[in-house]
């Protein structure tokens, strides 16, 4: 017996599907906005985009205390931040194994480093670099992300935490990739870390001087 079709349940089923579907390219869309704001230290924006994110139902976590943190980072509230918190978002983001190919979760630890403890710090970056020792062979995703997450690491190990373990092997990674308009600002940076490890402040500031000549003052005050 031919088996009929319930129309009004199909058309629920397909309306319900469009509407997570919206809610997705919504919080996609704001996310993105979030980084943008970040980039541009737009504390103002940041503030409106975690709002909307406390009054909209079905956020994923991750995208949530991600917001949590660029806003704490911004408002240079990262090392007060409550330990409550803290251990919410590191119970959550590395609760599984593979959390080292997850961009989003690559993207969570760049942002929290100056909140983690450093054995910790240390553990989940040489985690990083064992799983991606050869970065330049990697999609061009997981390079921009895990370079990203590098630098982080030589700000958060030299300026913050004063530790040197992986510093030498962060370098190295991000000299693996191109010299181009994804990298070189990032390879630049590098260098002047380690300048900043090796004490030659001549370099240090020959190269803010450059960053200065070619109209990146923010970056290089």
């Amino acid at each position: 017996m031919e088996k009929k079709l319930d129309i009004i349940k199909f058309f629920e089923s397909v309306n319900g599907s469009y509407k997570i579907d919206e809610r997705a390219r919504m919080i996609e869309n704001i996310s993105n906005q979030l980084s943008v704001a970040f980039n541009n230290n737009d504390l103002e924006k940041v503030e409106k985009i975690t709002h909307e994110f406390e009054n909209m139902p079905a956020v994923p976590k991750i995208t949530y205390y991600r917001a949590v943190l660029i806003r704490a980072y911004l408002k240079d509230e990262m090392t007060s931040m409550d330990k409550a918190t803290r251990t919410k978002i590191n119970q959550y983001i590395y609760q599984k194994d593979n959390w080292v190919t997850d961009n989003e979760a690559l993207t969570i630890l760049g942002n929290s480093m100056p909140i983690s403890v450093p054995d910790i710090l240390i553990a989940r970056m040489g985690k990083v670099l064992r799983y991606y020792k050869n970065l330049e062979n990697c999609p061009a995703t997981f390079q921009r992300r895990v370079s990203t997450v590098c630098v982080n690491y030589l700000y958060t190990a030299l300026c913050i935490r004063k530790i040197d373990k992986y510093v030498s092997e962060t370098m190295a990674l991000i000299r693996t990739l191109p010299f181009d308009d994804r990298f070189g600002l990032k390879i630049l940076i590098t260098q002047y870390f380690e300048d900043m490890k090796n004490g030659d402040k001549k370099s240090m500031q020959q190269l803010k001087d450059v960053l200065r000549h070619a109209g990146l003052t923010k970056l290089a005050n």
